[in-house]
């Protein structure tokens, strides 16, 4: 037992290290955006769900009818992109780099798809639930960068456009490499869009878009 333990050990300092990690970037990111804790902390979430309960409803409904229709009924590969960069990305952490090819993205993506895999240990679910995650969040953020612009009523109905849009609808059960960078710039419109954006926020939108650029080449222009 001992020994097993012991064998476990370098697995358990990188674990540690990558929960500090995560800790310490969390705290930064509640620094940067000032939030204080309050007595009705545990109130605030129903406070949230009460004033945006339409937009979450649709959100909701999406990815609980995309989820089960990824999952139960398209549960096979079919698309030779998800497939390429995945393996790429595995190639890569394995100390194979310089044998990879990606002509037509550059390799965060495939190297952020293998890291994460290798939480699940599934590449199929991995590239799955980045689509379907990717998508419903789309849909959320849809309807608040048109909440920026237009009054109330056509922000829902913005987005049930967007939530019945049939491309979107495909892209969200395929595991593909184009949703995630969508998803980042969806929320540098949403940024934008604000009656006051700021220079935190100019920053952040650098960020994303960036890191999309990181993805894909296309989005970064």
């Amino acid at each position: 037992m001992i020994f097993n333990l012991w064998s476990k050990t370098p697995f358990l300092i990188k674990s540690i290290k990558r929960l500090t990690f995560i800790t310490y970037f969390i705290i930064k990111i509640v620094n940067i955006l000032k939030i204080k804790p309050t007595r009705n902390i545990l109130q605030l979430p129903l406070r949230i769900i009460s004033t945006n309960k339409y937009p979450l409803l649709i959100t909701l409904g999406f990815f609980l009818v995309f989820a089960y229709v990824a999952f139960f009924n398209h549960n096979y590969w079919s698309e030779v992109d998800g497939i390429y960069y995945f393996h790429a990305g595995e190639q890569i952490l394995d100390g194979d780099g310089y044998n990879v090819n990606t002509a037509d993205a550059p390799v965060g993506g495939p190297i952020l798809y293998a890291q994460l895999n290798s939480f699940f240990n599934d590449g199929f679910f991995t590239m799955k639930i980045i689509s379907l995650l990717s998508v419903t969040g789309i849909v959320f953020l849809s309807y608040y960068i048109m909440r920026n612009m237009f009054s109330f009523k056509i922000a829902i109905v913005g987005q049930l456009l967007v939530a019945f849009t049939p491309r979107l609808e495909l892209y969200s059960i395929l595991a593909m490499n184009e949703m995630l960078p969508i998803l980042l710039i969806s929320i540098s419109i949403f940024l934008i869009t604000k009656k006051h954006p700021n220079l935190r926020n100019l920053v952040i939108i650098s960020f994303l878009l960036g890191l999309a650029f990181m993805i894909r080449y296309q989005f970064g222009f």
